[in-house]
């Protein structure tokens, strides 16, 4: 060993969470609250996907999304069933609008009124014509 080496210990290989368990529902519940989106107003999911999500929770959580069906604290999300999504990833994150919170009930935050549709610019006649009709003939 060489001077430059002598004062350095091997370090401990650290463990990494790549190995560890699966936890689809931290997964999901990381991707829809991800920093900088908008609050989720509702968590659609494939059916086989909800039922890993179950399998996973504890007995009182469980409860709370079959009857309830919602997910998470302490903002809970509706968790909707939705056999339409496609197999990969299987979830599908439905963000509030602006102006609207998270969660159940969400959709009944005041929204701001539709727009009214503009009015739409005829194109011009032919080249001579005008566009009112001609009188006494």
């Amino acid at each position: 060993m060489d001077e430059a080496t002598a004062g350095r210990e091997p370090v401990a290989a650290t463990r990494h969470g790549h190995w560890a368990r699966p936890d689809p529902v931290g997964d999901v519940l990381a991707l829809a609250w991800r920093p900088g989106s908008a609050a989720p107003r509702e968590i659609r999911v494939r059916p086989e996907v909800r039922a890993r999500m179950l399998a996973e929770l504890d007995p009182a959580a469980r409860r709370r999304v079959v009857e309830r069906g919602v997910i998470g604290t302490p903002v809970a999300v509706p968790l909707v069933v939705d056999a339409g999504l496609p197999a990969f990833p299987g979830v599908e994150v439905v963000r509030a609008r602006p102006g609207e919170t998270a969660g159940p009930g969400a959709a009944a935050v005041s929204r701001p009124p539709p727009r009214r549709p503009r009015a739409r610019l005829q194109p011009p006649g032919p080249p001579g014509r005008t566009s009112r009709p001609a009188r006494g003939r």
